[in-house]
């Protein structure tokens, strides 16, 4: 394939990175591979590709940025701020916190302590005789997740009995 023309490569990038045109759209447009595309945008920009990092904040006004923080410092949930203020995926709110340099609220001390409990609660339905799926619907507590609990604990597991088949 022919080496892509300057001209292209500027309104390529510039579809990219200010109007979220995907590779693969471009590639279809403008007749160059998606691999050749890549390249020559890593090329371009020294290796940094900059799509939707750079243009997150720029796509909010001021004001709309601020109530885009305060929502989230008010502890409303992700997805209603994803979809109140038509942000495109949960990661790019995040990369929107970051640039920011808005801080990652951490769990809060009451949803580690209502974990727990529901952890304790699978490992005592577990240890009474409960099935994997009946501790799942009850405590939300995955098989995994609780296998690897009764072995910090060391609890003895249980296997399921093999019976002879009949020829």
């Amino acid at each position: 394939m022919a080496k892509i023309e300057q001209d292209d490569l500027q309104e390529m990038y510039r579809l990219y990175v200010d109007e979220g045109v995907s590779l693969d759209e471009l590639a279809a447009e403008f007749g160059y591979r998606r691999v050749e595309i890549s390249k020559a945008f890593r090329e371009m920009t020294g290796g940094e590709v900059l799509r939707g990092k750079a243009s997150v904040v720029e796509k909010f006004d001021e004001s709309t940025l601020e109530a885009i923080v305060a929502d989230y410092k008010l502890g409303l949930r992700i997805k209603e701020i994803v979809a109140k203020y038509n942000i495109p995926t949960t990661g790019t709110f995040y990369s929107l916190l970051n640039q920011l340099g808005v801080p990652v609220r951490s769990q809060t001390q009451s949803v580690l302590e209502a974990r727990r409990r529901a952890i304790n609660e699978a490992v005592q339905m577990y240890k009474d005789g409960y099935a994997y799926w009946q501790i799942r619907d009850d405590t939300g507590i995955h098989q995994p997740e609780l296998c690897a609990e009764l072995h910090r604990r060391g609890v003895p597991m249980r296997y399921a009995k093999r019976t002879a088949r009949s020829s």
